[in-house]
C-alpha cells in the first residue's frame, strides 16, 4: 500500500476544528483556512443572526455554526 501524500488540502483531513467567534472576521478565516486544509469545522457566534448567517453560506464546507457565548464559561 502506498503512504498518504500529505498535501494543504488533505492535511487536516478527517480531524474537527472548533472555532469560537468564527461567524466573522477573524474567526472566519481562521474557520476557512481550516476548512480548506481538510477539517470539519464547527464556529461558534454570540448573535443569532450571524450564526444563522454562517449557517446559510456554508463557506467552510462542511461545518457547523452554533449559537454559544463562551465569554462567561
Amino acid at each position: 500500500m502506498e503512504p498518504i501524500k500529505r498535501t494543504f488540502s488533505n492535511f487536516l483531513h478527517g480531524r474537527t476544528a472548533l472555532v469560537t467567534g468564527g461567524t466573522s472576521g477573524i474567526g472566519a478565516a481562521i474557520g476557512r483556512g481550516l476548512a480548506a486544509a481538510g477539517a470539519r469545522v464547527t464556529v461558534t457566534g454570540v448573535s443569532e443572526p450571524e450564526v444563522e448567517s454562517a449557517k446559510m453560506h456554508d463557506e467552510f464546507g462542511d461545518q457547523r455554526a452554533v449559537l454559544l457565548d463562551v465569554r462567561d464559561a
